[in-house]
């Protein structure tokens, strides 16, 4: 039987208040999303599909290093 620790308890409680509150949540990273895509029109002409994927992929890999680092 699994045992639970207080690191996991509040974990879970964590995710349950996140995704309560899901819809804020994710409204904190449309601004950055929406600058980060307008900042990338000066560096080059990238069609509009490949300047979504590549400010999003950043975003997501930026996302990805903080968790890495918090982990630790």
């Amino acid at each position: 039987m699994p045992q639970l620790s207080l690191t996991k308890i509040f974990a879970a409680i964590l995710g349950i208040i996140i995704l309560i509150n899901l819809r804020e949540a994710l409204g904190v990273f449309g601004p950055v999303y929406d600058w980060f895509c307008e900042s990338l029109d000066g560096i080059r002409n990238f069609p509009e599909g490949a300047q979504t994927a590549i400010a999003f992929l950043s975003i997501a890999l930026a996302c990805v290093i903080v968790s890495k680092h918090i982990k630790k």
